[in-house]
């Protein structure tokens, strides 16, 4: 599927990697980028071929929630196209000393009837890998999978209920940044109005017309990008940077987000 594009989008996502660096943090309030020592463990190459080799998805999945209306067709077919542009992510692809899922689904996530712009995500995620542990299933591929939990990694289009509450924080190569449960979480703006108004009260508000409802149902204004889980101890450097809460960390920002999004999503600025 799309041969060329797959081409472009790996090499984008490969030179990401090596070529994004720390000096791409710019925080507001003179706070330090606590992920900083994460993102720097994962640009060192690493050899990883002789851990136990995890088992992945052979296709993306995009999940449940509604097949037609409005947008919906448009915004699920790009989501899809992302999400399996980063299933080949250098820190995912061939995985090893981990297995990996994807899912997904449409609509708003506190349920209810498809808004236009259309809403929906979809995730990656990484399970630790416990060659030893007896709950460790060898799959037909023999490739391995230990029952857990997974640290995922979600990227949803046009999701208001992302944005309410949140506290922006800075920027990641010149992408918004806001704090999201102890870490952060990357919003990238292609609705032309600002995410957050001034409010002499909190200090900023969601942009109530964030959304411009009068452009096309299926294409995405605002992708938030997000990886699951407390980022516990992070400011200490406690968070171990090797395990797959600190892998998906590394993939959210090592990944070129903007060429990905602007090679699904025309309109993109």
């Amino acid at each position: 599927m799309f041969p060329q594009l797959t081409t472009v989008f790996l090499a984008l996502l490969i030179w990401a990697c090596g070529a994004q660096a720390g000096s791409g943090a710019r925080m507001f309030y003179d706070e330090p980028f606590y992920a900083q020592y994460i993102v720097d463990y994962w640009r060192a190459p690493r050899d990883t071929s002789r851990l136990t080799p995890g088992w992945y998805p052979d296709k993306p999945f995009g999940g449940g929630g509604p097949t037609s209306g409005p947008g919906v067709a448009e915004i699920r077919g790009k989501l899809l196209r992302m999400q399996g542009e980063l299933m080949k992510h250098p820190l995912l692809k061939d995985p090893h000393g981990f297995s990996s899922t994807v899912g997904g689904a449409m609509g708003p996530v506190r349920g209810g009837p498809m808004p236009t712009p259309a809403t929906g995500g979809v995730s990656i995620g990484a399970y630790p890998l416990h060659p030893n542990d007896k709950t460790t299933v060898r799959m037909p591929n023999g490739r391995y999978r230990t029952p857990g939990e997974a640290s995922m990694l979600v990227l949803r289009a046009n999701e208001l209920e992302d944005l309410v509450h949140r506290k922006p924080v800075g920027r990641w190569n010149d992408i918004a940044m806001v704090e999201r449960r102890g870490g952060y979480m990357l919003v990238l703006n292609n609705s032309g109005r600002p995410l957050y108004l001034a409010d002499p009260v909190y200090g900023y508000r969601l942009n109530p017309q964030l959304l411009d409802r009068s452009r096309p149902a299926g294409e995405i204004q605002f992708l938030t990008v997000s990886v699951t889980s407390e980022w516990r101890g992070m400011p200490q450097k406690q968070l171990e940077p090797a395990n797959t809460l600190g892998r998906m960390i590394g993939v959210l920002f090592l990944t070129d987000w903007k060429a990905l999004l602007r090679q699904v999503e025309p309109s993109m600025r």
